[in-house]
């Protein structure tokens, strides 16, 4: 017993190099784990033992670990519930302007004006194969919308739980974004034919690109943690 007893002083002393706060937190619990990995009859620390410890409490206090925060999750589970809801709304005026989109193409198409509204000019070969174009970009949109309301609302269930596949999703799903204006513009001249379809794509994608700012921004701070606890 008294050799258990020297040896919890021993460790004490040691321990005490640890911040304060450290020390309320986890002292005991360290000093079971030592108490119970010392050998039969052992009085003092080891020195390895006291080198470990004396080194994770040197780097404690010189560069004590930043708390782990999620604080920008809820806000980012926020937005995805907002680019779900924006993607709703995409979807509807999608679906309210496919008649007259498909109108100004075709007109677009067999006008003699090379230059249609909007300033954009269509080159020779594209225009008579607008219409159809068109068409196919606003049936991929339709179908398109609905899977990304349901991908949104499953990443705001993955980054509320803290899935780190959540963060990958989030990205894949902005560049997909993305890449849907981009043809919208490029290819379907939305600017000239849909300038309803294309404020609401740009809607959805400036919430993605919040989202996506957000929620890495919040996985990184997250990823740095408290330090674990030295082992003896």
């Amino acid at each position: 017993m008294n050799e258990e007893a020297q040896l919890e002083r021993g460790y004490r002393r040691l321990l005490a190099c640890y911040p304060s706060t450290f020390r309320r937190a986890h002292e005991e619990e360290l000093l079971a784990v030592l108490l119970e990995s010392a050998r039969e009859g052992q009085r003092h620390p080891g020195v390895a033992d006291a080198a470990n410890l004396l080194c994770h409490a040197l780097r404690l206090r010189i560069a004590p670990p930043r708390r782990r925060s999620t604080h920008g999750v809820p806000w980012a589970v926020r937005l995805m519930l907002l680019t779900a809801f924006l993607n709703l709304v995409a979807f509807a005026v999608v679906v309210s302007t496919e008649d007259a989109v498909s109108a100004a193409a075709f007109r677009g198409a067999t006008s003699p004006i090379a230059q249609p509204p909007g300033g954009l000019v269509v080159l020779r070969f594209v225009r008579p194969h607008l219409p159809v174009l068109i068409h196919n970009l606003v049936v991929f949109a339709r179908i398109a919308a609905p899977i990304a309301v349901v991908g949104w609302l499953v990443l705001a269930w993955a980054a509320a739980r803290g899935r780190r596949w959540g963060r990958i999703g989030t990205v894949a799903m902005f560049v997909l974004t993305l890449l849907g204006l981009l043809v919208a513009v490029v290819a379907g001249h939305a600017a000239a034919y849909a300038a309803a379809d294309l404020i609401a794509v740009s809607a959805v994608c400036l919430s993605a690109l919040a989202t996506t700012a957000l929620i890495l921004s919040a996985s990184s701070r997250a990823d740095n943690g408290p330090a674990t606890s030295p082992r003896p």
